[in-house]
């Protein structure tokens, strides 16, 4: 989907240092398989992304993360820890994206349908929408956010991000400032917003591994809507992590 712009790029932000559970983003999941590596390979199934970019930082503890990427066969690019803005305008630089896809890597299943639901959303209205997500409001389970925006809403929001708190969540602060910017939203056939599926605990390991161990075979992807209809024929799974209904702000990653 290359154009004048740039390219369409995929940009997934991890680090090691997660403070509720470390290290979850290279924790073995099913098959001898990270977190991090299944979640790259699923995103690779966007037809709309050209490149996919793993964003993590320089320091010594997530050389083991920017490996994986690497073994993954996704680009890397390595910046500020704590400035995870700068960090997406430094990658959005280096493999020239005019259009940034944002994700995080600790939510494993993501499904690139609903990926490329949000880029066709912004790239049918990109003369007259600034972003795109499924977050407003949400409709999708929380672990499947997703956010579009062109490189100079990118290069806005790095400007604008005057406070250590909007560096580091990256679009914060145009959540806090709706009114700026003109908006665009991708909604679930049905509300599933009570469904977690972010890992932030072990307990949310636990019910993601659990999804995995029912539905992962190689080289067959599963779905969005396979995971939703699992848990119908297994309501006991949302019993896992049940208890961890509320809405965290994304660890720094």
């Amino acid at each position: 989907m290359r154009g004048a712009s740039g390219s369409v790029a995929i940009i997934v932000q991890a680090r090691a240092g997660s403070a509720r559970l470390p290290g979850k983003v290279l924790m073995p999941l099913v098959a001898g398989r990270t977190m991090l590596s299944l979640m790259l390979e699923r995103l690779k199934l966007s037809a709309l992304a050209d490149v996919i970019i793993l964003a993590t930082s320089e320091e010594r503890a997530d050389d083991a993360v920017a490996a994986e990427a690497a073994s993954s066969g996704v680009e890397v690019f390595r910046g500020s820890e704590g400035d995870v803005l700068s960090r997406f305008v430094g990658a959005a630089k280096q493999f020239g994206a005019g259009v940034i896809v944002r994700l995080c890597a600790d939510s494993p299943l993501h499904d690139a349908e609903i990926v490329d639901r949000c880029l066709r959303e912004y790239l049918d209205k990109s003369r007259t929408v600034d972003y795109v997500s499924n977050l407003m409001p949400e409709t999708f389970p929380y672990g499947s956010a997703v956010e579009v925006f062109a490189f100079d809403v990118l290069l806005r929001l790095d400007r604008l991000s005057s406070s250590l708190s909007w560096r580091e969540h990256v679009t914060q602060f145009l959540h806090l400032n709706k009114h700026l910017f003109s908006l665009s939203n991708v909604s679930d056939e049905g509300d599933h917003s009570h469904l977690r599926w972010a890992v932030d605990y072990p307990e949310d390991f636990a019910f993601v591994r659990c999804v995995y161990e029912e539905l992962y075979q190689e080289g067959k992807p599963f779905s969005y809507r396979d995971v939703l209809a699992l848990m119908e024929r297994c309501p006991q799974l949302a019993e896992i992590n049940g208890m961890r209904n509320e809405r965290l702000a994304p660890s720094r990653a």
